[in-house]
């Protein structure tokens, strides 16, 4: 009925690992990728949260809506339906959020790895994100579901 992320799960907790690890390492220098690094870790964070957040609303509406006992059976599934629906529209935005957060991550590991730093490509992507999320409020605030911020660490690359 709900379709959840789990196909990405396992890579986004692989490339979150890495990802911590090296935030940790390289946090500290106040180097441009350090600085991304660990806005990306605040990012993931941030974004699993959602994650919890708008499966579980998505889940009791539609439950709660599938067994109101003030309709008949056949308004309680169609009100269910309805739910469904703009919780699979909300899960895309969230979803599309996720995918490019992942290319971003997969962006600062290879260059970390590389020790070749785009820092404007970085920032595109920042932008990119900042939209998605941007796009992503309104639709959950829609729906009754409040998003955590952006953490600090990212919003500040925006005035990079």
């Amino acid at each position: 009925m709900i379709r959840h992320y789990a196909p990405h799960a396992a890579y986004a907790a692989f490339l979150g690992g890495l990802l911590y690890v090296y935030a940790t390492l390289l946090g500290g220098c106040g180097s441009a990728i350090g600085l991304h690094a660990g806005a990306a870790k605040a990012t993931k964070e941030v974004n699993d949260t959602a994650v919890t957040v708008i499966e579980t609303t998505c889940r009791e509406k539609a439950d709660s809506a599938a067994r109101n006992p003030d309709v008949t059976t056949d308004q309680a599934q169609a009100d269910a339906q309805q739910v469904v629906e703009t919780c699979n529209q909300v899960q895309n935005a969230q979803h599309a959020f996720a995918a490019a957060h992942d290319v971003w991550v997969s962006f600062l590991l290879s260059a970390i790895a590389d020790d070749e730093f785009d820092l404007q490509a970085s920032l595109r992507i920042v932008v990119d994100l900042a939209r998605l999320w941007g796009d992503l409020v309104p639709l959950t605030a829609d729906f009754g579901i409040e998003l955590p911020e952006l953490p600090p660490l990212f919003t500040n690359l925006l005035g990079d």
